[in-house]
């Protein structure tokens, strides 16, 4: 039967598939086996949504392994349980403790994102086992990527209770909103605030994608004023949202910059002919840093902690002292946004093929990326990158998967080598056109945390065979290699 439109979104919405359990394997040595006897036990003091966790385990234990659980009354019964323990540990956001024995499975952690990563960890366990078994022993778990952003997967803007959850499932910790002016996002009326507390209860923060035009050029006597009104105001309007994204094709502004047409790129025409120089948003211009400043400071007045990132990639063609001219007089406090494969110079049967953003025809980062983030690492500037890392693309237009599972594991040892050598944990890792569940998105968590599964290959191996079988693994590893 032909599917209808939006039917996809039903197969989205089941985040917990049913009947994964094998009843034909037996747990093995070092392993517990977790049955109908076991209960759920939530301590008291973390945030809303705490419970939504503990529910969603129940559900995913009943739906996809076939046990009911029972939540426990009170901490003191007998029976073995799943406790799930708000507690000071060290490590970054997100971070928790596993301890499990034979009777008890403690999952400690000192926030609600930690806490949903733990039971998510724990139901990836044993989809992986197909059964639920779990290892025995003690285990720390620190996100090694401390920020994971990106957009709905059922529609732009669009974050119903079960979207949320399931960008949960697959290790996102942030979700980006398209702002168009106060309260309005790209699909209308959007009630900013009830976003961002129910965000909040799976775990997740909301960062603004900056789309307010701010046409104004920082020498204007009534500039502080101007910037105020937008950025000023969207903090004081939104004072949890995590941090805004600026990027250059969004922030025009009437530059005095000669190198540039000092116009909005709309208007950068002459007696009908095109400007050949650059509209300021495309080209690091010299008052550029003091336009950010102005912004900068417009937030810093009303919060001290929203993470501020600048996109660069508009002007990552120029050259790098051009680029570094402006990276060094930005305030420390503000993130480069740097895109990983964008300008990469590739030749393909002697024929020269640039390649452009949002794509996995390059598995290797293009020469912007390896010069910005060199830059940006020696002047003391946090980094954050658009790494398109979770098997969707813009090179087959709005297909939600690319399944070329190796070119994305070669991408994310670059990745990984990007993070040891310049401290990049900070990953835009899908723009407009969402994500889609799919393996590549278990490999990248797996990959994402410490300690962590180092041969990805192997895991993708299991993953085919969860999925689709022993019998049919084989066939389908070998088309993936090609």
């Amino acid at each position: 039967m032909k599917e209808k439109n939006y039917d996809f979104l039903r197969r989205m919405r089941e985040i917990h598939r049913p009947d994964r359990r094998n009843p034909e394997l037996s747990k093995a040595a070092g392993e517990l086996e977790l049955d109908a006897t076991w209960k759920l036990f939530l301590e008291p003091g973390f945030a809303a949504g705490a419970e939504k966790a503990m529910l969603d385990l129940q559900d995913y234990l009943y739906q996809s392994m076939g046990l009911s659980l029972c939540i426990a009354a009170d901490a003191e019964t007998e029976a073995p349980r799943l406790l799930f323990r708000k507690a000071d540990i060290a490590g970054p956001k997100g971070s928790y403790d596993l301890d499990i024995q034979e009777k008890q499975i403690t999952l400690s952690s000192p926030d609600l994102q930690g806490l949903w990563s733990g039971l998510v960890y724990l139901e990836d366990c044993m989809n992986l086992r197909e059964a639920p078994f779990l290892p025995l022993g003690r285990q720390e778990r620190r996100p090694l990527v401390t920020v994971r952003r990106g957009h709905s997967g059922c529609g732009q803007d669009d974050f119903p209770d079960w979207q949320l959850c399931a960008m949960t499932h697959a290790g996102f910790n942030m979700i980006d909103l398209f702002v168009k002016d106060f309260d309005q996002s790209t699909r209308g009326y959007c009630n900013i605030n009830e976003l961002i507390e129910r965000a909040a209860e799976y775990g997740l923060e909301v960062f603004i994608y900056n789309y307010m035009p701010s046409y104004k050029h920082p020498d204007e006597a009534d500039a502080e004023e101007f910037f105020d009104s937008i950025y000023g105001e969207l903090f004081r309007r939104y004072p949890k949202a995590a941090g805004i994204k600026l990027c250059g094709e969004s922030l025009q502004f009437p530059s005095k910059d000669p190198q540039t047409s000092g116009k909005r790129w709309r208007d950068s025409v002459v007696d009908g002919i095109p400007d050949t120089r650059p509209s300021p948003g495309w080209w690091p211009c010299t008052d550029y840093p003091d336009y950010i400043k102005g912004v900068h400071k417009a937030i810093r007045k009303q919060n001290d902690k929203a993470l501020i990132v600048l996109n660069t990639y508009n002007w990552g063609y120029v050259d790098e002292e051009l680029r570094r001219r402006l990276l060094s007089k930005l305030p420390k406090d503000i993130a480069v946004q740097i895109t990983y494969e964008i300008f990469k110079k590739k030749r393909v049967e002697g024929l020269s093929c640039p390649v452009m953003d949002y794509t996995i025809s390059a598995t290797e980062p293009g020469e912007y990326f390896l010069s910005e983030c060199a830059l940006g690492h020696e002047l003391g500037l946090e980094l954050c990158s658009t790494t398109n890392s979770i098997g969707s693309t813009w090179d087959f237009g709005a297909a939600p998967y690319v399944p070329t599972p190796y070119r994305w594991i070669e991408r994310f040892r670059h990745l990984d080598a990007a993070r040891e050598k310049w401290g990049l944990a900070h990953y835009y890792e899908t723009h407009h056109y969402g994500w889609w569940p799919n393996l590549v998105i278990d490999l990248r968590k797996a990959h994402a945390w410490s300690p962590r599964t180092e041969s990805l290959e192997d895991l993708l191996e299991k993953l085919l065979r969860r999925d689709f079988g022993e019998a049919a693994s084989p066939l389908l590893l070998e088309c993936l290699r090609h």
